[in-house]
């Protein structure tokens, strides 16, 4: 398929499909005239990066897990440990915060 179909099958941009085929996620096969030949291979994988990404994996992590150096399980639990520390963290903060206003706390007086 085309960059176009593949814009259509994915809903990434060009500029998006082309890097992560700069970061070797895909590797479409060139035909004679150059142009690019996607598969649907290629629309599965950038689909799934495309999920991952969402959910604030970094790339690195996804490619890790693309060519098999990580297990996505592993990446996941990570991610998961990773959300409860700042949950804690912005619980934190967010208790500090209101004490600070129950307290009238101005710049001067911290």
């Amino acid at each position: 398929m085309t960059i176009k179909e593949m814009e259509e099958k994915t809903g990434m941009s060009r500029t998006n499909i082309r890097f992560y085929e700069a970061e070797g996620l895909i590797n479409p096969r060139r035909r004679e005239n150059g142009y690019r030949e996607y598969s649907m291979e290629d629309a599965q994988i950038l689909l799934k990066v495309k999920l991952l990404r969402s959910m604030d994996v970094p790339l690195d992590h996804v490619k890790a897990a693309a060519c098999g150096d990580k297990r996505l399980c592993d990446i996941l639990d990570d991610l998961d440990k990773d959300i409860d520390s700042r949950q804690i963290h912005q619980e934190r903060t967010r208790q500090a915060l209101h004490q600070m206003q129950r307290d009238g706390m101005e710049f001067d007086n911290l």
